[in-house]
């Protein structure tokens, strides 16, 4: 063969071995280069998922910083309490309404009460009822409605209703009443003072007690640890409307409870079932998953239109963490997020899921 021939030969083969090269190091940057993204977005997304932590009861779990508390109810010491973020100004207005009109519902209006100027106070009404009623003698006398109110935090607002009877004297009302209103007023408000109320003291929501105690919205309560409580505390995602979390502890399986993976949780005239009748669902997935030393299971579903439902409870049903995305009936798009953004944030969140202390 010809020297040019060879020569040319060469040169071609070395030109098609360095665009080869080139493509393939091309190919490995691109390659590698959405790799990193890909890893980025997720340690970003987990970072924003898990930025605070966050408590209720006696456990904690990681939620975004920006969020805020919704409505919540708890069972501690025997008294079951509302709690509704935001709301005390609102609280105040209605008990003072109560008062103009001079009832409330189908009882009437006998007292307010201030307990601590601008942080407690004590609604009184009379129920609806007979001092003397020979038919159904277990409900005679006059019962009384107690509505303790007081605020949390900046204007956080909480509610307890203890109930006060006064009984009969010779079918009629005792000539003393309105002393016998204000004993024992003053003795069921000072149960909830006692029992509740004095062993508050306001925490901001990024604080985590040293202590054994239970978490409130806006609130702590110090205690050895083994005194019963059942609360449920709701978060709202400022970021993200229609994403909502919720934290329940300190309930457990009624008999004949089913445990969560056996569970319908679209039973027929339930809260779900009447929300997503119309709706079709499928099951992302469910199964056995532990965390943090908690035996559990989850459960994930969807909707059309990007709609989620998941679940993950402990076998025992103590504590239930739930979120929900776009089913607010209200939101009619369903969640700005994807199913993968959605697995993602719940995969960021619940294994930050712990006992406080």
């Amino acid at each position: 063969m010809p020297k040019m021939k060879i020569s040319r030969l060469m040169f071609y083969s070395t030109v098609l071995t360095s665009v080869m090269l080139s493509s393939c190091s091309q190919y490995a940057q691109t390659h590698s280069t959405a790799e990193n993204t890909a890893s980025n977005y997720a340690q970003n997304a987990a970072t924003y998922w898990t930025e605070q932590p966050f408590c209720s009861g006696r456990y904690q779990i990681n939620l975004p910083s920006n969020r805020i508390s919704g409505t919540g109810w708890l069972k501690y010491n025997g008294w079951q309490i509302r709690v509704r973020p935001d709301y005390w100004n609102l609280e105040v207005e209605s008990i003072l309404e109560v008062k103009e009109k001079g009832y409330n519902g189908s009882a009437s209006f006998i007292e307010n009460r201030t307990v601590i100027p601008n942080k407690a106070m004590a609604m009184v009404t009379q129920a609806s009822a007979s001092w003397d009623s020979p038919l159904l003698t277990q409900v005679n006398g006059m019962l009384y409605n107690v509505d303790f109110s007081f605020k949390l935090g900046k204007n956080d607002a909480y509610s307890i209703r203890a109930f006060v009877r006064i009984m009969p004297v010779n079918g009629k009302a005792p000539s003393n009443l309105k002393q016998l209103e204000k004993s024992k007023v003053d003795e069921a408000i000072g149960h909830i003072r006692n029992d509740f109320f004095d062993k508050l003291r306001d925490r901001k929501d990024t604080e985590m007690p040293q202590q054994q105690g239970v978490c409130l919205t806006e609130g702590f309560i110090a205690d050895k640890g083994t005194e019963p409580f059942f609360g449920s505390a709701g978060i709202k995602i400022k970021d993200y409307k229609g994403v909502y979390a919720e934290l329940t502890t300190g309930g457990s399986l009624e008999e004949g409870d089913k445990p969560l993976l056996e569970r319908d949780l679209f039973a027929k005239d339930g809260a779900l079932d009447k929300l997503f009748s119309w709706a079709k669902y499928s099951t992302i997935r469910k199964g056995k998953r532990d965390i943090n030393g908690m035996a559990g299971n989850e459960k994930l579903v969807k909707w059309q239109g990007n709609r989620y439902l998941f679940i993950w409870e402990k076998e025992d049903g103590s504590v239930k963490f739930k979120m929900t995305f776009g089913t607010n009936e209200k939101d009619t798009k369903g969640s700005p997020l994807s199913e993968k953004e959605a697995l993602t944030a719940w995969d960021a969140i619940l294994p930050t899921l712990k006992k406080r202390i």
